[in-house]
């Protein structure tokens, strides 16, 4: 175990990947009944961003799913269920967006610690999560955080689609080398 769940008992945080929002739901309610000080952090791509949509309108709205390509198509959805949007709106502490280098970024950073391969929308939450800890570094004298990243749908992926995730990993390389205007 890590410091910071062997010094509290518990994660800091548990990032979760959010298409239809079910697994997140269940996630929250069963993290906060038992560790209600844990965060739940719902992350989706910026191209499928439909729970963060509805959460600031405070309703439901529908979307009409994939248009176009998108590297996490399989968390691309056309609307959240009632009660999972209800769930959602009570339990989940935030919601993060992710762009698809960062998927991609992910994606490759998990092959290269794992040698597992995600399918994007698995690597959605692990995006997520380094989005997370880039934006707000721990202080230094406090314990590192605990956190963890659901990476669902993560071995979802068809042999014959691991050509287009290195197509994507391909383009981003290709962007990090270009300098930015």
């Amino acid at each position: 175990a890590r410091p910071g769940v062997a010094e509290s008992g518990r994660p800091d945080g548990v990032f979760v990947s959010v298409g239809g929002g079910s697994l997140l739901a269940g996630v929250a309610s069963v993290l906060k009944s038992t560790w209600p000080a844990t965060k739940v952090i719902a992350v989706e791509p910026r191209s499928a961003d439909l729970l963060s949509r509805s959460l600031m309108v405070g309703t439901r709205i529908t979307d009409g799913g994939p248009a176009g390509e998108k590297a996490a198509e399989g968390v691309a959805v056309g609307q959240i269920g009632p009660e999972v949007f209800r769930i959602c709106d009570a339990l989940v502490d935030e919601v993060m967006l992710v762009d698809e280098r960062e998927i991609a970024a992910a994606v490759r950073d998990v092959f290269l610690d794992t040698r597992a391969v995600l399918e994007p929308a698995g690597a959605v939450s692990v995006a997520g999560l380094k989005q997370y800890v880039a934006r707000r570094p721990p202080a230094p004298s406090a314990p590192p955080p605990a956190f963890v990243a659901i990476a669902g749908d993560a071995s979802n992926i068809e042999f014959s689609n691991i050509w287009s995730v290195n197509s994507l990993l391909e383009r981003v390389a290709q962007a990090e080398r270009t300098p930015a205007e």
